[in-house]
């Protein structure tokens, strides 16, 4: 059943891709204009990565107040998933190739007249962080000069003339256009790809966007620790690994060049996959293990004669590039991760 389950899915998936993204895409091109497309969705995520590789402006949409904000610390709601979002957003930029990764930024439903500039501040760094380099502020409301105050608003951050905090809204849009501005101009360096188990949610789950940002529960909150020790990541998919090139212990897509390989909790793979995670081994390339190798194809047809070349490909790996693999288990805890994370970094 599931893996009939991954087969309708996939083929939903690849169904919207062709029938909408890709026509609305071809509709952009038609119009000499450029295409800028929101992968992410509710309550499906339709292929968010491959998605993103489709337009020519990925964007994503942060949001304020979706985690309580404590002593300065910022924090964001994993369930809900938006820096999950920014990440394959700007993953999907530069793996495409595409210099700008933009952001519906600063959307709020929750403390709109309570909302600071420094928590504006916070919110943008973050996106920063997370790839970000081009901001659509939600939002500016168009109100009357009649109005009484405060004026028209929608839900978004109360950008407003009437704001006690306007007089001093430059400083903050200048420090953002400076930003955008490098990174625009720059190429990005990220040194660590990580896959998560997506076609397996697909089987087991369906394409629901809850299991999606929370199973396995650390896995979206890797890149936090890994940021924070100094080196920087994108999350790929099964077919970016599947079709990309391997050459000297890197592997090769596009203009991005990843020398680490983090295999996170997967149990299925494509045979293309498979054989191109041998090739990266096999030419010095490290891969990170999280509680086992995979060993299982994807998807029912032939899957018995699939699972046996899967099972033959994996037990190669595993007796005769051991120098290669890195096999952990997965972090206890949350409150762990930092900890965790460090460790399999100097082993890697």
């Amino acid at each position: 059943m599931k893996r009939v389950r991954f087969d309708y899915n996939k083929l939903l998936v690849e169904t919207f891709l062709d029938n909408f993204t890709r026509t609305y895409k071809t509709f952009c091109e038609d119009n000499g204009i450029l295409c800028r497309y929101q992968a992410y969705g509710t309550p499906f995520l339709m292929g968010m990565l491959d998605g993103y590789m489709i337009p020519d402006i990925p964007e994503s949409n942060n949001w304020i107040y979706s985690a309580e904000m404590k002593d300065s610390t910022w924090q964001w709601s994993q369930s809900h998933g938006y820096m999950t979002w920014n990440l394959y957003a700007s993953a999907g930029a530069h793996l495409s190739g595409k210099k700008i990764t933009s952001c519906e930024t600063m959307t709020n439903v929750r403390g709109v007249f309570k909302t600071t500039l420094e928590d504006i501040k916070q919110h943008d760094d973050m996106n920063f962080i997370t790839g970000i380099n081009h901001s659509v502020l939600h939002g500016y409301n168009y109100s009357p000069k009649d109005a009484p105050f405060p004026g028209w608003i929608r839900y978004g951050s109360y950008f407003s003339e009437q704001n006690t905090w306007w007089k001093h809204l430059s400083s903050w849009v200048d420090y953002n256009a400076r930003l955008s501005y490098v990174f625009q101009n720059s190429q990005a360096d990220k040194s660590i790809a990580i896959l998560g188990p997506t076609s397996d949610l697909w089987g087991d789950k369906g394409l629901k966007r809850g299991p999606f940002h929370t199973e396995p529960e650390y896995l979206y909150r890797m890149w936090e620790p890994i940021s924070q020790l100094g080196y920087s990541c994108d999350y790929i998919n099964q077919n970016v690994l599947a079709n990309a090139k391997v050459k000297d212990g890197v592997l090769i897509y596009g203009d991005m060049n990843f020398k680490l390989l983090v295999l996170a909790n997967l149990e299925s793979v494509d045979i293309k996959l498979a054989k191109t995670l041998k090739d990266f081994v096999a030419s010095g390339g490290k891969v990170v293990v999280i509680d086992g190798l995979p060993d299982k194809s994807l998807g029912y047809g032939d899957y018995q004669a699939n699972d046996a070349v899967i099972s033959r490909i994996m037990t190669d790996i595993q007796s005769n590039y051991t120098s290669s693999i890195i096999s952990v288990n997965s972090p206890n805890s949350i409150e762990k991760l930092f900890s965790w994370t460090e460790e399999v970094l100097k082993k890697s």
